[in-house]
C-alpha cells in the first residue's frame, strides 16, 4: 500500500485519468497519511518507552550504601529521563490520546513514582534534621521558626549548607517528576506535587496520631482542639514554606514557590480532613447521641478562616466540610440532622396562630409578611448558604434537597392544612345562611395566602443570586415557588368563589322560588320606562330590592378579602369576586327574566350599584370595567331599540357573509366584544319585544 501510494504521488499520467483512476489515487494517498501517522505515533511511543526504561534503570540502581551526592546525580538523571519521556508523551497524547494513555501513561505514572520513592528518604531525613514538622501544641507553633539551613547534627556552617544544597537537588528532582506524572496522568493536580507533599507527609502523620487515636486531645466531640491546631498551621507554616522556596530551592522561579505554597495549602487541609473523615465522623454515626451540627459548625468556620489565607484559591483549595458527605451514610446522617434542627425551628413559628397575622404596619404594603413566612424563608436562606460551603455542585444539591426542601414541604402542607380547617373553608362554607360567619374563614386562607405568597417571592429572588445559579439550585427554587404561587391562586379562587355563592344565595334565595325576584324586570309598563329616563322626575332611580339585599352584605365580603390579603392578593381576589358575581347576574337573571323596556333600565341600574361595590377597589376604571363588561353588554343589546335588536337577531340567525357583516357592524356600534354571538343571541331573545313578536308570529 505504500509502494502504490509512492507511485501515485511521484508519478503522473501524460493522459487524462479516469474517474476511477482518480478515486483510487486519493484512497492511495488516504492510505499514505494513515501509515505515516501509524508510523510516527510508533516512533513516539518507542521513544517514551526508551526513556522510561532509562528512567527506570537509573532510579533502581541508587543504592543504600552509595554516598548522597552520587546517588543523587543518578536521580537527576532519572527525573530528566522521565521529563523527557513525558514531554514525548504529550505530543503523542495530543494526536491519539486515549490509546497513547492506555498503552503508556500508567507505567509512566510508576516510573514517576520510583523516582519519588528513592528520593524521598534522604529528603525526609534532611527536613527532619532542619527542624520540620512543627510541634502541633498552639504555643510551639507560635514561636516556631524554620530554615532549610538549620541542621541540628552538622557542627559547622560548610555542612550545614551542604545538607542544604542536597536538599535543594533532591525538591527539584521531585519537581520534574512531579511535572511528568501529571503528564502521564493527564490532569493538573496539587495531589501530584510531591514538593508540597514532602512538607505534608510526617505532618499528616503527626496529625493523626495526636487527633485521631487515643491520646488526650483526640476526643472525637471536641473537633474544636484540632481546628485550633489547623488554624495555626495555615497561618504559621505556608508562610515559612514559601520564604524558604524562594529564598533555596526555586530562586529564580517565584511564581512555582506560589504554586507549591497553594498545593501545600491543599495537602494539608487534605490531612485535617482525613482526620475529621476517619474519626469524628465515625465515632459521630456509632453514637446514640450524635453530635454532627457541632461538627459541621466547626468545619464550617474553619473553611471561612481558610477562605481568607492569601494562599487559597477558590476553585482549588479543598474544603474540610466535605469530609462530612464523603461516606454515604455520614452524609445521610448529618443531612438528616440539618433537616430536623431546621424543621424545628420553622414549625415552632406555625405552631403558634399569633405567627401567622401580619403586623399593624404591613396594612398598606402590597405583600404582607406574616412572622411564619419569614422564618420559613430564614431557614431556606440559611440551608442554600450552607449548602454553599460543600466544594461540589452535585454534593450542594444533594444538601438543599435533604435539608430545604422538606422544610418548604412541610409548609406547603401546614399551610394547606390551615385553609381547608373548620376555621378556613369550613367557615365559608357554614356562611351560606350567616353572612357574617364568612369573616374568620376569610382571615384564616388570607394568613395562609400571604404567607404562601412572601415565601413564593424571597424564593423567586434567591433563585437569582450568583452563588445559587453556579450549582443549579434556581431549579429547585423556582419549582417550589410555582408551587406556592399555585397554592395562592387556588384559595384567592376559592375566597371568590365563596362570594361569589353567597352572593347567589343572598340575591336568589327564597326569593327565586316563582321568579319573584324578575317581576322587577318584568312588569314595568313602557309609561315607566319614560318616567325613568326624565332626569328630573325619576319614578325608580334606586336598584331593586333583591339587589340591594344581596349588595350590602357582597362589599361585607370585598372588605373582609381586603382586611385579610395584601395588596397584590386582594387585587386578584376582587377581580375575581366581580367576576365570577358578575357571571351570576347574567345567568341567574339576564337570562331568565323577560325584559321590557323599563326592565332594561332598571338591570342598568342593578349594575351600577353592584359594580360601585367594587370601585374604591380598582385602581384603573378600566380594570373594574374589563370584569362587568358581559353585564354591560348584556344591557346594551337589551336597552337598543326595536328594529336594530330584530336586525341584529336575524343576522345572528342567517349563515351568510351578508349576514356576519351586519353582525359586527350591530355588535361594534353596540361596543359589544366580550358576548360571543351565541351569547348575544340569548340575550336579546330576553326582550319582551322580541318575545311578543315570536308569539305573534
Amino acid at each position: 500500500a505504500v509502494r502504490r501510494a509512492v507511485v501515485a504521488l511521484g508519478t503522473a499520467d501524460d493522459d487524462e485519468p479516469s474517474a476511477n483512476d482518480a478515486r483510487a489515487a486519493s484512497t492511495e494517498r488516504d492510505d499514505a497519511a494513515t501509515l505515516s501517522r501509524a508510523a510516527s505515533a510508533a516512533r513516539a511511543l518507542a521513544a517514551t518507552a526508551n526513556a522510561l526504561a532509562v528512567a527506570d534503570d537509573v532510579a533502581g540502581s541508587v543504592s543504600e550504601l552509595e554516598d548522597e551526592d552520587g546517588a543523587m546525580a543518578k536521580l537527576e538523571r532519572a527525573s530528566a529521563s522521565a521529563a523527557s519521556a513525558a514531554e514525548t508523551f504529550r505530543t503523542l497524547a495530543s494526536e491519539d490520546g486515549a490509546r497513547a494513555r492506555a498503552m503508556i501513561g500508567e507505567r509512566g505514572q510508576l516510573t514517576c513514582d520510583a523516582v519519588r520513592d528513592a528520593a524521598w528518604g534522604g529528603l525526609r531525613a534532611r527536613l527532619a534534621a532542619s527542624g520540620w514538622p512543627p510541634g502541633l501544641r498552639p504555643t510551639e507553633l507560635r514561636a516556631y521558626g524554620w530554615s532549610l539551613a538549620r541542621d541540628g547534627s552538622e557542627d559547622d556552617d560548610a555542612d550545614a549548607a551542604l545538607g542544604e544544597l542536597r536538599a535543594v537537588r533532591a525538591f527539584h528532582v521531585l519537581r520534574t517528576t512531579s511535572e511528568a506524572r501529571a503528564a502521564f496522568a493527564g490532569e493538573a493536580s496539587f495531589a501530584h506535587d510531591d514538593v508540597a507533599l514532602a512538607f505534608v507527609e510526617d505532618l499528616a502523620e503527626a496529625l493523626r496520631v495526636t487527633f485521631a487515636t487515643r491520646g488526650s486531645l483526640s476526643d472525637p466531640r471536641k473537633p474544636e482542639r484540632l481546628f485550633a491546631c489547623a488554624k495555626e498551621l495555615t497561618i504559621k507554616t505556608p508562610m515559612l514554606v514559601r520564604a524558604e522556596l524562594d529564598r533555596a530551592v526555586f530562586v529564580d522561579e517565584p511564581k512555582i514557590a506560589v504554586a507549591t505554597t497553594r498545593h501545600y495549602l491543599s495537602l494539608l487541609l487534605h490531612a485535617v480532613s482525613d482526620v475529621i473523615r476517619t474519626h469524628v465522623c465515625v465515632a459521630c454515626a456509632a453514637s446514640e447521641e450524635p453530635w454532627w451540627l457541632h461538627v459541621a459548625d466547626e468545619c464550617r468556620a474553619f473553611d471561612d478562616h481558610v477562605s481568607r489565607n492569601p494562599y487559597a484559591d477558590v476553585e482549588e483549595t479543598p474544603k474540610v466540610l466535605d469530609a462530612l458527605v464523603c461516606e454515604q451514610a455520614h452524609a445521610e446522617a448529618w443531612l438528616d440532622a440539618e433537616c430536623e434542627h431546621a424543621r424545628v425551628r420553622a414549625s415552632k413559628s406555625w405552631n403558634e396562630a399569633k405567627n401567622w397575622a401580619a403586623s399593624a404596619e404591613d396594612g398598606d404594603v402590597e405583600y404582607k409578611a406574616p412572622y411564619v413566612a419569614q422564618v420559613v424563608v430564614e431557614e431556606t436562606k440559611n440551608a442554600f448558604e450552607s449548602a454553599k460551603g460543600l466544594s461540589r455542585a452535585d454534593w450542594r444539591l444533594y444538601f438543599v434537597n435533604r435539608v430545604a426542601i422538606p422544610v418548604l414541604d412541610e409548609f406547603i402542607d401546614e399551610c394547606e392544612c390551615r385553609a381547608v380547617g373548620s376555621k378556613g373553608l369550613g367557615s365559608l362554607v357554614a356562611a351560606t345562611g350567616s353572612w357574617r360567619s364568612g369573616t374568620e374563614g376569610t382571615a384564616v386562607i388570607g394568613a395562609a395566602v400571604n404567607a404562601s405568597t412572601f415565601v413564593a417571592r424571597a424564593l423567586r429572588v434567591l433563585a437569582e443570586d450568583t452563588f445559587v445559579l453556579e450549582f443549579g439550585g434556581e431549579k429547585c427554587l423556582e419549582t417550589y415557588a410555582s408551587k406556592f404561587e399555585k397554592f395562592t391562586a387556588r384559595w384567592i379562587d376559592a375566597v371568590a368563589d365563596a362570594a361569589a355563592s353567597q352572593f347567589t344565595d343572598k340575591v336568589l334565595g327564597d326569593a327565586y322560588v316563582g321568579s319573584t325576584h324578575l317581576q322587577a324586570y318584568e312588569t314595568l309598563g313602557d309609561e315607566d320606562a319614560r318616567d325613568a329616563s326624565d332626569d328630573g322626575s325619576s319614578r325608580n332611580v334606586s336598584a331593586s330590592g333583591y339587589m340591594l339585599a344581596a349588595l350590602a352584605p357582597l362589599r361585607d365580603r370585598v372588605d373582609d378579602a381586603r382586611a385579610a390579603f395584601g395588596v397584590a392578593a386582594f387585587e386578584k381576589c376582587w377581580r375575581a369576586i366581580a367576576s365570577k358575581t358578575t357571571r351570576v347576574i347574567v345567568d341567574r337573571i339576564v337570562c331568565v327574566a323577560t325584559f321590557s323596556r323599563a326592565g332594561a333600565k332598571q338591570l342598568e341600574r342593578d349594575r351600577d350599584a353592584h359594580a360601585n361595590v367594587f370601585v374604591e377597589c380598582a385602581k384603573r376604571p378600566s380594570a373594574l370595567r374589563a370584569k362587568t363588561k358581559t353585564l354591560a353588554e348584556c344591557v346594551s343589546a337589551l336597552s337598543c331599540d326595536g328594529p336594530t335588536a330584530r336586525e341584529l337577531i336575524e343576522a345572528l340567525r342567517s349563515d351568510g357573509m351578508k349576514g356576519l357583516a351586519v353582525v359586527n357592524a350591530r355588535k361594534s356600534s353596540l361596543d359589544v366584544t366580550a358576548l360571543d354571538d351565541a351569547s348575544l343571541l340569548r340575550v336579546l331573545r330576553r326582550r319582551r319585544d322580541v318575545v311578543d313578536g315570536d308569539a305573534v308570529a
